[in-house]
């Protein structure tokens, strides 16, 4: 896999360039794109927000009794900081972004960019926070399923 980190509009300039091949078939290896964004490294991370930040997750997610703790030998690094949240005997774990909740809690509401957001791995899977707290959810209510 090879990574290349270039600014926003760079980035929209090759997406054009890319989708223009896909459609007009003029590349014959490239038969679509895949975008996973807010997967990069996030600056300027504190541990402090992405305590608070998983204080909201439980929040949000809903279920009465959850608790968690800090598992700094689990952090991906790079701005994201790994919590274990327990319910009863199911364990799961959230790798928090450590910016500011504004900044990480994407909602799908108007005026937020998904491409300004970035992702939480809730067991080694990234999401986006709005589904990230149904997929902490389930995790706890469904914990057989996969």
């Amino acid at each position: 896999i090879n990574l290349l980190v270039v600014t926003k509009e760079k980035f929209i300039k090759i997406m054009l360039i890319l989708v223009d091949m896909v459609e007009n078939r003029l590349h014959p290896h490239i038969d679509g794109i895949f975008i996973n964004p807010g997967t990069g490294h996030v600056d300027d991370a504190r541990e402090e927000s992405a305590t608070q930040n998983i204080a909201q997750l439980v929040k949000d997610v809903g279920l009465e009794g959850i608790t968690y703790e800090r598992d700094p030998s689990k952090d991906y690094g790079k701005g994201r900081f790994a919590y274990k949240l327990h319910l009863a005997e199911i364990n799961v774990e959230v790798q928090m972004p450590g910016w500011s909740l504004e900044r990480v809690r994407f909602l799908g509401e108007k005026g937020q960019n998904i491409m300004d957001f970035p992702r939480l791995y809730v067991d080694d899977n990234s999401w986006l926070w709005k589904y990230a707290v149904g997929m902490v959810e389930d995790a706890f209510e469904n914990p057989d399923e996969e």
